[in-house]
């Protein structure tokens, strides 16, 4: 087994992965604190 080139492959993998992991999870914050946001918000205007 070539550990090098495992390593190497899977570091470029999982640099994606993690970029992609930390774009998604910045989208899912954002969409969870504007919904709780309109969630408190409407709760004390109603």
């Amino acid at each position: 087994m070539n550990y090098d080139f495992t390593l190497m492959i899977l570091s470029s993998f999982s640099e994606k992965k993690l970029m992609l992991l930390f774009v998604g999870h910045l989208l899912f914050d954002a969409i969870n604190y504007s919904t709780l946001f309109i969630f408190v918000y409407s709760f004390f205007i109603f």
